[in-house]
This record gives C-alpha cells, structure tokens and sequence, in this order.
C-alpha cells in the first residue's frame, strides 16, 4: 500500500521537531501533487526544503525518494526508501531528519585541471 504523502510530511515534521530542528522554528509551507506524487515542505526559516516523491520501480516495488535541499548549497542530499514488509517508518524518517539536521554536505570546488573535487572536512 502506497503511503500517504501528507503523513509522511507529518512524520517527518514531527522527527524534526523531536531532534529540536531550528527549520522548526517557523511553521513551514506544504506543497504537494497528488496526480504526480510528489510533496514539498518549505521551511519558513528560509533554510530550504524536502521534496518526497512516492511512485513505483519497473519491477512493481514502492519507493519513496526523498530529496533535501538547503538554501545557498548547490548540493543535495537524497534519501531513497524501499519499504516492504515489516518497514519502519518513524525508524527510516528518522534518518532523514538527523541527515537535514547534520547540514549540507561539503559543496564541490575546483581544482587546477577544472574537474570537480569533493571538500574534505
């Protein structure tokens, strides 16, 4: 069964309220499609967003992408679920709350022959 995209974003609201997030400090704004499956919370801190996208892979399995977004960083951030049997939820959420809290990851930068490298830190 196909999980709801708005528990999801309340689930998730919900992990980072429990981890004292400070995007929770401002009530954030709720988009969602559910034609195309996808949600999007918008922090009213302006620290950014996460999109959650549901649909089902070629062989019939659910997943669930979610994508995490902060404002200024080029890079994001993406959490890919596949829940089948005794799946846990609040357990997987969880852990895309504590990957929001840790911050961004390192944004590339440039070295001498112009391929990009990854920070170190």
């Amino acid at each position: 069964m196909p999980p709801r995209l708005l528990s999801l974003l309340t689930l998730l609201e919900g992990a980072l309220r429990d981890r004292e997030a400070p995007a929770m400090n401002v009530t954030p704004t709720r988009l969602i499609s559910f034609q195309r499956g996808i949600a999007r919370v918008i922090f009213g801190d302006k620290s950014g967003e996460i999109t959650v996208q549901s649909f089902c892979l070629a062989d019939g399995q659910l997943c669930i992408k979610m994508q995490l977004r902060w404002n200024g960083c080029p890079a994001t951030v993406t959490h890919a679920l596949y829940p089948q049997g005794n799946f846990q939820w609040d357990e997987q959420v969880g852990r895309v709350a504590d990957s929001w809290c840790e911050g961004p990851p390192p944004t590339p930068i440039e070295h001498d022959s112009g391929s990009p490298l990854q920070a170190v830190g």
